[in-house]
């Protein structure tokens, strides 16, 4: 996978706003900011396969399961604990693998 160009402009732009290690790996650093943000997106991209259908599509969606909002879990790791969003399903089958259940 390559990174768009946009979004590596973008970075480093944050990047041009850090001025301390506390910045970039702090409470509310861009890394924490980073790891968050992706590992909410792949969540999100992890659903869609098992749903069947793109998110806003109605028309695609024929079966009675459904996105249903997001719960809230920690990660902990080498940067401490970073919150993010677990999306959910209706039936609740859905057990991502990124980040699985409990």
């Amino acid at each position: 996978m390559k990174l768009q160009k946009a979004l590596i402009k973008q970075l480093e732009k944050d990047l041009q706003n850090v001025k301390t290690m506390d910045d970039l790996v702090g409470k509310d650093g861009l890394i924490k900011k980073l790891i968050k943000h992706l590992t909410e997106r792949l969540l999100e991209e992890e659903l869609t396969p098992h749903l069947g259908y793109e998110p806003y599509q109605k028309e695609a969606h024929h079966g009675s399961n459904s996105r249903n909002g997001s719960s809230s879990k920690h990660l902990k790791g080498e940067f401490g604990r970073i919150p993010i969003k677990v999306p959910r399903d209706r039936q609740g089958e859905f057990d991502p693998l990124l980040v699985g259940k409990h």
